[in-house]
């Protein structure tokens, strides 16, 4: 082969890695596309806010002296294990916060409402048992709830006494919770 023949395959060789450079650098219109659908897929949109029905329930937290001293009697993920234990006593739960407080010195306390959460946030994430149509239906499931959390954690006090005695909303209860009542007034129409 010639130098001349051999100029000729490198000056095409190289011609070719540019227009290969050129057309890498510069993608193609389907690929941008297929780019923005998949961080647009990815970004995430606000979800709206999951507000619990009406009615009357019980806010299950860790006991407050949980939230100063380290370590507590319970375990991580304490608010899943007795949501399944519920659960199998075909009673409704979930993880919330409750907002909009009118203290009374009454078992069910009003709240303006209470948000639901899918999971646990964290810890002292509360659960909400519930909803219940009067107070009489969510005072029937006190026995089941006292013997869910006996299953989950410490209780210093018997099932008897968070039946029988309460402190404005909060029940009876000694060891690892704090049980409180609370109802969520239906939202009034507006003119």
């Amino acid at each position: 082969m010639t130098t001349q023949g051999q100029f000729k395959i490198v000056r095409f060789g190289l011609t070719l890695i540019l227009i290969c450079l050129a057309l890498y650098s510069l993608p193609s219109n389907s690929l941008v596309q297929a780019h923005s659908q998949r961080s647009a897929s990815r970004t995430k949109t606000p979800r709206a806010i999951k507000i619990a029905a009406p009615g009357f329930y019980f806010e299950v937290s860790p006991c407050v002296r949980c939230y100063r001293c380290r370590p507590c009697s319970l375990d991580n993920g304490w608010q899943r294990k007795l949501m399944r234990l519920l659960r199998a006593s075909g009673i409704a739960s979930f993880p919330g916060e409750s907002s909009g407080s009118d203290s009374a010195p009454v078992l069910f306390e009003t709240v303006g409402m209470i948000k639901r959460f899918a999971a646990p946030k964290s810890y002292d994430t509360n659960i909400y048992i519930g909803p219940f149509e009067s107070e009489n239906a969510a005072r029937a499931i006190i026995a089941e709830l006292c013997s869910a959390l006996g299953e989950v954690g410490v209780m210093e006090s018997s099932c008897e006494d968070m039946a029988t005695k309460s402190e404005g909303s909060n029940l009876y209860t000694r060891g690892s919770f704090d049980v409180s009542g609370i109802r969520v007034l239906p939202k009034r129409a507006s003119n």
